[in-house]
């Protein structure tokens, strides 16, 4: 698996599962690498998940995805985890998606907004443009730098 595939554990199963959601359109070779009890899903202009919320704005729009779209919903899931709910949550779906592609980048709280670095960086992360976001490597760099500041 690459880091431009996301895995994704259904716990909530009566047996759990995982699924390796293939964004870059090569399902027949990780079908080869899987497990037993690993599915594989082709994700190439599909709605993946249950979760809209961490899909990026061109999946939604129906375009390919990759990595890109990975280093989105770790932001998604950072900002999730930083303010304790769901920065793209609407009351439906199609509100959702349309808050994803066209709505106004989520905010930090006061306290959250005030540490150096982190506002630009969910910023970057959820660019709406997919060349605009940080690489993996790179995410995973400014988030120790900004880490590292507040010990």
């Amino acid at each position: 698996v690459a880091p431009d595939h996301v895995m994704v554990a259904d716990a909530t199963a009566p047996a759990p599962r995982v699924c390796i959601v293939s964004l870059d359109g090569a399902p027949d070779r990780m079908r080869k690498a899987a497990q037993p009890g690993l599915r594989v899903c082709r994700g190439r202009g599909a709605l993946l998940s249950t979760l809209p919320t961490y899909q990026p704005p061109e999946l939604i729009r129906g375009q390919s995805t990759g990595a890109p779209g990975d280093v989105h919903a770790a932001g998604v899931l950072m900002l999730a985890l930083l303010t304790g709910r769901d920065p793209f949550a609407a009351d439906d779906l199609f509100t959702t998606m349309t808050h994803i592609v066209h709505g106004p980048a989520p905010s930090l709280p006061p306290a959250l907004a005030s540490i150096p670095g982190l506002a630009e960086l969910v910023g970057r992360v959820l660019a709406r443009d997919p060349a605009a976001r940080p690489d993996a490597s790179a995410l995973a760099l400014s988030a120790a730098g900004i880490g590292a500041t507040l010990r």
